[in-house]
C-alpha cells in the first residue's frame, strides 16, 4: 500500500464511501460523538448533505484518500447566522490503522488554511473528549487553546467522558 494522501473536497460520488468509513471509525474509538452505527443518513441523505456542504463558499467537507480510499475525513461547518459567521466548527477524524502517520495533521493544516482563505473566518472552535492526548496534542500544534471544560459531555454505555472545548484565533 502506498502512504501517498491525497486531500481534496467530498463530491457526491463519495457518499456511500464516507458512510461505510464512518460506520468504521464509529466502531473504533468512543472519542466521537457516534458509535459502530454511525451517522443516521441514508447515501441519498449523505449526497444533499455533500451538496450544499460544496456549495457554501465559508464550509467544507474534505476526505483524505490513500490509493481512492478514504483513511481521514475533516469539515468546518459555519452558521448561517452573520452574528457568527465568523466562528467556524471543525471536526475531523482518522482510521485507526492510519493513526501516528501524520494524516491528522494534514488534514487540520487543510482545514486551517481553507478557513484562512475564506476571509470570513477569525476563530476555529471544536470539542474534543479530556482524555484524547493524542488529539489535543495535534490541536496545541496547530494552536489551538483551551478555552473551556465540561464534566459528563459524552455518555458511551453506563461511562461519562468529560470534554474539552479548543479555540484558534486565526
Amino acid at each position: 500500500m502506498q502512504d501517498k494522501l491525497i486531500i481534496n473536497k467530498a463530491i457526491p460520488e463519495d457518499a456511500e464511501a464516507l458512510l461505510t468509513y464512518m460506520n468504521l471509525v464509529g466502531s473504533e474509538t468512543d472519542n466521537l460523538s457516534y458509535g459502530s452505527e454511525g451517522m443516521p443518513m441514508t447515501v441519498e441523505q449523505e449526497r444533499i448533505f455533500i451538496e450544499r456542504m460544496s456549495e457554501a463558499e465559508n464550509q467544507v467537507l474534505l476526505v483524505g484518500k490513500i490509493d481512492n480510499e478514504i483513511v481521514c475525513v475533516g469539515s468546518i461547518d459555519t452558521a448561517n447566522r452573520v452574528r457568527l459567521a465568523h466562528l467556524a466548527n471543525l471536526a475531523i477524524t482518522v482510521r485507526k490503522d492510519f493513526w501516528g502517520k501524520g494524516f491528522g495533521n494534514a488534514m487540520m493544516e487543510a482545514l486551517i488554511d481553507f478557513c484562512k482563505s475564506t476571509g470570513v473566518h477569525e476563530q476555529i472552535k471544536l470539542t474534543v473528549m479530556s482524555n484524547n492526548e493524542r488529539a489535543i496534542s495535534l490541536y496545541k500544534k496547530h494552536g489551538f487553546e483551551e478555552y473551556g471544560y465540561m464534566k459528563n459531555y459524552m455518555k458511551v454505555g453506563n461511562v461519562y467522558h468529560d470534554a474539552v472545548f479548543m479555540i484558534l484565533y486565526i
